[in-house]
């Protein structure tokens, strides 16, 4: 099993995480199970072209203007006075298409599962570049998952004076008897997209704290941290 801790983790910090009104520029886009939360509900507006997040009006946008087959999608400010053709769409005939170079709307590699990274590239009629919209949700035709932003805060309230529990960080653990497999086992470029999933500011869980079980005798991990 891989990581089955920290993805299991991740999801439940996902799942928890509060209303955002606000979400910082930059924000990751990524595919979710459809859960009707905030971070899901889209406009498609067909008169600027734009896709806009409901809660904040923010733009999907290609990161930094990339003309490149696997370009990421992030959320940004909307800037329809300065290049705006990275932050408006066209959809026809189940494709979300951009104005910037024409490339499709794509679930990257057709990646099954949650957090799969989306972006854009080459249109080739494949369901990982079908979408339907319905109640403002934008679902991927190959696996049913809905474009969600990660639902990330952009601060945290810490009041000093408080007595109760103290905020030691956001955290994940690694490990529970040898069923995971740490960062050291996963080549390039997986290990650093690893990394940017759990640390990453504004794009992954922006996690400040990672425990992991270290090798004792016998071959164990049991019970033994780091």
């Amino acid at each position: 099993m891989k990581f089955t801790a920290l993805v299991l983790l991740f999801a439940l910090y996902l799942a928890s995480a509060q209303s955002i009104k606000d979400y910082p520029d930059e924000t990751s886009v990524l595919m979710f199970d459809c859960n009707g939360s905030e971070a899901q509900k889209w406009i498609v507006d067909d008169t600027t072209e734009n896709i806009r997040l409901q809660v904040d009006n923010k733009c999907l946008d290609i990161a930094n203007q990339n003309k490149d087959n696997g370009a990421l999608v992030w959320l940004y400010t909307c800037h329809p006075n300065f290049d705006p053709q990275n932050q408006q769409w066209t959809f026809s005939q189940g494709q979300i298409k951009t104005k910037l170079d024409g490339k499709c709307l794509d679930l990257l590699y057709q990646n099954p599962s949650n957090g799969a990274n989306v972006g854009v590239w080459d249109c080739n009629g494949g369901k990982n570049q079908q979408w339907t919209i319905t109640n403002g949700e934008i679902i991927s035709g190959m696996n049913g998952k809905c474009l969600t932003v990660l639902n990330v805060p952009n601060n945290y309230t810490i009041n000093l004076l408080d007595k109760d529990r103290m905020f030691y960080g956001i955290g994940a653990l690694s490990g529970g008897g040898g069923t995971s497999r740490l960062l050291f086992d996963y080549p390039e470029p997986q290990r650093s997209q690893i990394l940017d999933v759990l640390f990453k500011p504004n794009s992954g869980a922006s996690l400040h704290i990672l425990k992991v079980e270290i090798g004792g005798d016998a071959q164990s991990t049991e019970a033994t941290e780091a």
